[in-house]
């Protein structure tokens, strides 16, 4: 059988090859949005169940919890939520180690007046690094005395509105691990509105605030009047201070600000 003017007449075996190539797809918990999340923490409190910490459970819930999943639809495991009345603890319980804050991470933890037990956030296993909104995320936590960020990336992050306002009872806040050059607006960001209860005296930071797309900076650190920067530096009125104070206090060479930089 001659095939054609260039082979040779002969037995001929049909051969298919072919390769593939492929992707690993690496499964991620992804948390639901932050009103989301909001409304389902609230709704696991009752009238003499309240939620005094929060934090994550190595194992998952026993049917008995009663939990409830805090998810997003993208997630490609399930994220549970609990209250366990016994140590008054949310729960939250993931398989994977580490949970992905959704690109809305806005009023996770803003509780309002229904805030008045919860003590203590424990956000060590949250990936931010996908969040775009984190205003309010914290907003009006009056009895948080410490809050640990140094896992927080914040590289995405383009409004952080309120994020720490009405925080009455921190002493010392640290952002050392913060990248704000993407952040437009930190509007209240520290705002108190109860100058009595003020305690926070010192914000630590390893560099100067990226203020490059800052452009609202309204009430940023108005009534925080026992706030200084590291050299001791502060406005009378905090209401006046604008994006300049995001830096580390530098008087001696005309650089005031509110930050104090990181031991």
């Amino acid at each position: 059988m001659k095939l054609s003017d260039n082979l040779e007449s002969g037995r001929y075996t049909n051969k298919l090859i072919f390769s593939i190539l492929t992707n690993n797809y690496n499964r991620i918990a992804i948390m639901t949005e932050g009103p989301d999340f909001n409304t389902k923490l609230k709704s696991l409190e009752t009238a003499t169940n309240k939620i005094e910490h929060f934090k994550k459970s190595n194992v998952a819930p026993a049917i008995s919890m009663d939990a409830v999943n805090v998810e997003d639809e993208a997630s490609d495991y399930e994220i549970k939520l609990w209250l366990d009345p016994a140590d008054k603890t949310a729960y939250y319980y993931a398989e994977p180690e580490k949970v992905y804050l959704n690109a809305d991470s806005s009023r996770m933890f803003f509780l309002k007046w229904d805030n008045k037990d919860l003590l203590e956030i424990d956000v060590s296993n949250f990936d931010t690094s996908k969040v775009t909104d984190m205003s309010r995320m914290f907003y009006d936590l009056r009895n948080i005395t410490s809050l640990h960020l140094s896992n927080f990336d914040t590289s995405k992050v383009t409004d952080m509105n309120r994020m720490f306002s009405g925080m009455s009872n921190l002493i010392t806040l640290d952002l050392s691990n913060f990248d704000t050059s993407k952040v437009t607006t930190m509007m209240s960001m520290f705002y108190l509105d109860e100058i009595p209860k003020d305690k926070l005296e010192i914000i630590y930071v390893n560099n100067d605030f990226n203020t490059t797309n800052l452009t609202d900076t309204y009430l940023m650190f108005s009534n925080r009047r026992k706030l200084r920067g590291g050299n001791g530096s502060y406005l009378a009125d905090p209401l006046t201070a604008d994006k300049t104070w995001l830096r580390i206090d530098d008087p001696a060479h005309g650089r005031p600000g509110y930050f104090t930089r990181k031991p």
